[in-house]
C-alpha cells in the first residue's frame, strides 16, 4: 500500500473536520476526521486517526448535523486509535499481524510505536510493535 500525497517537512500535522458525502445507497454519509500526523527526520511518518469510520471506539458514533454539536463532537477525547506507519518512501509499513494499519490503540501504546519510529533507520522491512 502506497501513498505518495503523505511526504511532508518534519513536525505535526493536524486534521480535524466534518463532512457530509454525497448519498450512497440511500443513505446520508455524515463523518468526522478527527487526527494528526508526525513526521520525524527520519523521514518516516505516523499517521494517527480517532474519528468515524476509523478503526477506534469513535468508529459507528453519529455526527451531529449542525455546527455547534459538531464542534463539540470534534473535542470529545477518543480512548483509542488508529495508526498507520508511513516509510520515507510512502508506502505503509506492515505491523507484526501484517497489516498497514493498527487499530484501537491506546496511548501507551502509541507511546512505544512513536519511540520505535523514531528510532528507525530510512529504510524498514516490518514493525515489531
Amino acid at each position: 500500500m502506497t501513498n505518495k500525497n503523505l511526504k511532508e517537512k518534519q513536525g505535526f500535522s493536524v486534521r480535524c473536520e466534518t463532512t457530509d458525502l454525497p448519498p450512497s445507497n440511500g443513505m446520508d454519509i455524515n463523518m468526522a476526521f478527527r487526527g494528526f500526523r508526525i513526521t520525524f527526520a527520519n523521514g518516516y511518518t505516523i499517521s494517527v486517526q480517532f474519528g468515524t469510520a476509523n478503526y477506534c471506539e469513535d468508529y459507528n458514533k453519529d455526527v451531529p448535523k449542525g455546527w455547534k454539536q459538531r464542534k463539540e463532537f470534534l473535542a470529545e477525547v477518543c480512548p483509542n486509535a488508529e495508526i498507520a506507519i508511513i516509510s520515507p518512501d510512502g508506502n505503509f509499513v506492515s505491523f507484526g499481524d501484517g497489516q498497514g494499519v493498527r487499530g484501537h490503540t491506546d496511548p501507551d501504546t502509541f507511546a512505544k510505536i512513536v519511540a520505535w519510529v523514531a528510532g528507525q533507520n530510512s529504510t524498514v522491512k516490518g514493525a515489531e510493535v
